[in-house]
């Protein structure tokens, strides 16, 4: 017998075995020492040794020794300690580590409205009300127990008295001493009837069970005509469902009905004496008494009565305005004796009141005559609608007293569910219950509600499964049932999947399809090749350098875009970079869209050229096909004014003259080139230097750089001074050409620099992008020089002298 006890209960205390197996199994996972894992090895082995009890006794003998574990700060439970115990799962706690724990956000639980509901126990999960705030004996009935040598460690010695929780059936009340853990099942005697009390049986408290004897209950049923067939009857026989024929009462119908229903307890107590019980809704078709005429009133139980024709109930005629005795047929009066003898007519209107009319009464116009009333045949009347919102006249010959008006008005009431709108035509619904299906999505993600449509939230997902539901690596199960929606548990495992790269894994078990990407700083070559970036994730592969890609396109030109992956083109892109090859009919690129290997259109040229004079005082920019343009034309103005100077006629051969080389000088000089001319030639005839200021800055420098040295004269300054400075290092050292770079700057101050430098006989390029965009200007040996006047000696105040054509020698 104590053998079967220790093992019923030992299913109580699995939940507690399982926790401390793996609480141990993981200090012999994770310890370093041999000797750490001999001892927790050693302590395994005791434990399951020491549970061959019940929960209690196990409890006691560890509570006693001093050994057993607080779940929370995982350190021994002494006797001395204050302890707090959970009525559920009766693990024990220190009552300190217990209030830490009620406090923290683990142990919150809330209600639906996000207000808080108490916490839960770190054992079981059973939510508690209240923080405990005091220390108690196991059995709750004395506060701060005081232990004695040789005693149960935080009992009180007294009768525990306490209700057992797991037997519903039973009233009597623990009679063990103050205890930890689950009382023990009751062993009281007591004395238990079968279901019908024909028997009773004396059994333990503990053990008590349904007993079922082999008397028949013999009771009538509610239908009052047949007994209880059932064995052992608890007491509330079951309804009859014995099927039994019925006739109507005009013997014309029957119909099959179960003996113990509503309807045939009804029928019985309008049963008649041959049998009939129910009306069948047809006619009754009885014979009156008379026995010439039927009845033809609907199926009914009452006497059909006296025949409506019969002398006694007709004495007027039928509009009865006269009575029969008062009417003379053939000079005399009439008298009826039967009830198949004539009704006389009298010489009357009928005047009796139509249906048709409303609320205005039609009387009938026509004599006295048998049957129905015929309706107006001139007459209106007024029919409401059946919603009773729209009234209309219609002719009273077209007028039925069954039909049902209806008017065009459209419903725009909103049904029960407050979402769709009625929308009937001439509505008399008063509920407007929606008849649709409320098809929302439930809680659970995965199912769909089936109810009608309805107001407020869906219910939750009703189906239930009963597999097993693990996590991914499968050490972790909830037990069914499960309810449809509720996630798999989690694992706290590092994750078993197999990955793409051989870095240790950082992530635990998880249900979703792809793991999180992983996180390791590498190295990584970017997309073109050129660079190799450190620090890059290992899951990113779109690695860009941020420079250009410069590789080479089908075209020949190299990608501008910057360091991408994939190909350099899509499959409907095309480069639309200016082509770079050279043109036949001059020296500048096409400059047209790329348009692959094919030959180059043939486009007026549009690059910039500077036009000069003879002298070259004189220029002008203008694009590349105009200077050609005008090249040939001046070219065939020399050539012709060559020719008629030469030969002394005016007949010329145009071939000769398209054929001959083009002229370089496109200007012509004019007045004031003249006299620079013959100023220069009379100055170097005389070695004299020409001074700076005899020339006109105005001739020199452009528009833009005379407006802006109003207020960029120290920045003008300074660039003068690292090109005169260029200059002179090209001058007189070894060097072909020398270059300098400026500084980034905006872009009006590198308009200034390239504007000085084509001054100064120097080329100037801009480099890189904005904002870090600079300009590099080059100085030449034996080509770039100073100008004659600086532009920072310019005074934009002082008067322009105008040219004059008189030599400044006095020539």
């Amino acid at each position: 017998m104590m053998n079967l006890k220790r093992v019923s209960f030992l299913q109580q205390t699995i939940t507690n075995l399982q926790i401390a197996n793996n609480r141990i199994r993981e200090r012999l996972r994770c310890g370093s020492s041999k000797r750490r894992k001999k001892d927790d090895r050693m302590k395994l082995r005791n434990y399951e040794e020491e549970v061959d009890g019940d929960q209690a006794s196990v409890l006691q003998e560890q509570l006693t020794r001093g050994s057993y574990e607080c779940m929370v700060c995982v350190e021994a439970v002494k006797p001395v300690h204050a302890i707090w115990s959970c009525s559920t799962c009766y693990h024990v706690f220190h009552i300190h580590c217990i209030k830490k724990w009620a406090r923290s956000a683990s142990a919150a639980t809330q209600n639906e409205d996000g207000t808080n509901n108490g916490w839960l126990c770190p054992g079981c999960r059973s939510p508690n009300k209240k923080i405990p705030a005091a220390y108690f004996c196991f059995c709750g009935k004395q506060k701060n127990p005081v232990t004695q040598k040789g005693d149960l460690p935080h009992s009180c010695g007294n009768i525990c008295n306490r209700k057992r929780p797991n037997s519903t059936n039973c009233r009597h009340l623990c009679t063990n001493m103050c205890h930890p853990g689950p009382c023990p099942k009751c062993p009281a005697m007591i004395t238990k009837k079968c279901r019908c009390g024909y028997i009773s049986v004396q059994e333990r408290c503990n053990q008590q069970k349904e007993h079922i004897c082999a008397q028949v209950c013999g009771k009538l049923v509610n239908c009052k005509l047949h007994k209880c067939k059932a064995i052992c009857c608890p007491g509330n026989c079951e309804d009859c469902e014995l099927t039994v024929e019925q006739k109507c009462f005009c013997a014309k119908g029957s119909r099959e009905i179960i003996c113990g229903s509503d309807e045939h307890k009804k029928s019985l107590k309008n049963m008649q004496e041959d049998g009939g019980s129910y009306s069948c809704e047809g006619t009754c078709d009885k014979l009156y008494p008379c026995g010439l005429h039927n009845c033809k009133s609907k199926c009914h139980g009452e006497s059909c009565g006296s025949c409506p024709q019969s002398p006694q109930l007709v004495t007027t005629c039928p509009c009865t305005q006269t009575l029969i005795q008062n009417i003379k047929f053939k000079g005399k009066y009439v008298e009826r004796k039967k009830c198949t003898d004539h009704i006389p007519l009298c010489d009357q209107l009928c005047n009796k009141p139509l249906q048709c009319g409303g609320d205005a009464v039609h009387l009938c116009r026509l004599f006295c005559h048998h049957g129905d009333c015929k309706p107006c045949k001139s007459g209106s009347t007024s029919v409401v609608c059946r919603c009773g919102k729209t009234t209309k006249g219609i002719p009273c010959k077209e007028y039925k007293e069954t039909d049902e008006a209806k008017c065009d008005r459209r419903c725009n009431k909103k049904k029960t569910c407050a979402r769709h709108k009625c929308h009937k035509i001439c509505c008399v619904d008063k509920g407007h219950i929606c008849s649709q299906i409320c098809d929302k999505k439930l809680t659970c993600g995965s199912h769909r509600c089936v109810d009608l449509c309805h107001r407020g939230k869906c219910h939750t997902c009703h189906n239930v499964s009963f597999d097993e539901l693990t996590c991914y690596c499968g050490s972790e199960i909830t037990y069914p049932p499960i309810h449809c929606g509720v996630q798999p548990p989690q694992c706290g495992l590092i994750c078993s999947r197999v990955h793409h790269c051989s870095h240790p894994v950082r992530h635990t078990c998880h249900m979703e399809d792809n793991c999180p990407p992983c996180v390791e700083l590498v190295k990584k070559t970017c997309n073109c090749g050129r660079l190799v970036r450190a620090n890059i994730m290992c899951h990113i592969t779109n690695v860009s350098c941020g420079i250009r890609c410069v590789k080479f396109l089908p075209c020949g030109h190299q990608c501008n875009k910057q360091c991408h992956q994939g190909e350099c083109l899509g499959e409907d892109e095309k480069c639309i970079q200016a082509c770079s090859k050279m043109r036949k009919n001059c020296i500048h690129p096409c400059t047209n869209p790329c348009h692959g290997d094919g030959d180059c259109p043939n486009t007026k040229c549009q690059a910039l050229v500077t036009c000069k004079c003879s002298c070259g005082r004189r220029e002008q920019r203008t694009s590349c096909y105009e200077e050609n343009k005008m090249r040939r034309k001046a070219t065939t103005i020399a050539n012709m004014r060559n020719l008629i100077k030469k030969e002394e006629t005016t007949q010329v051969d145009m071939n000769s003259l398209l054929s001959s080389p083009l002229n370089r000088n496109v200007l012509t000089c004019d007045d004031e080139c003249q006299v620079m001319e013959r100023n220069r030639r009379m100055a170097a005839a005389l070695s004299i230097s020409p001074s700076r200021s005899s020339t006109n800055a105005a001739e020199i420098y452009c528009e833009f750089l005379l407006d802006i040295s109003k207020k960029e004269k120290k920045f003008i300054t300074n660039v003068e001074t690292e090109l005169k400075s260029l200059i002179e290092s090209v001058r007189w050292l070894k060097y072909k050409s020398k270059s300098h770079s400026f500084p980034n700057m905006k872009k009006e101050k590198r308009r200034i620099i390239h504007e000085l430098a084509e001054v100064f006989k120097c080329k100037s390029q801009s480099f890189d992008e904005e904002p870090r965009k600079y300009v590099c200007v080059t100085a030449f040996k034996d080509q770039s020089s100073e100008p004659n006047r600086l532009l920072s000696e310019y005074d934009p105040t002082a008067a322009q002298p105008k040219p004059t054509p008189t030599s400044s020698f006095g020539g």
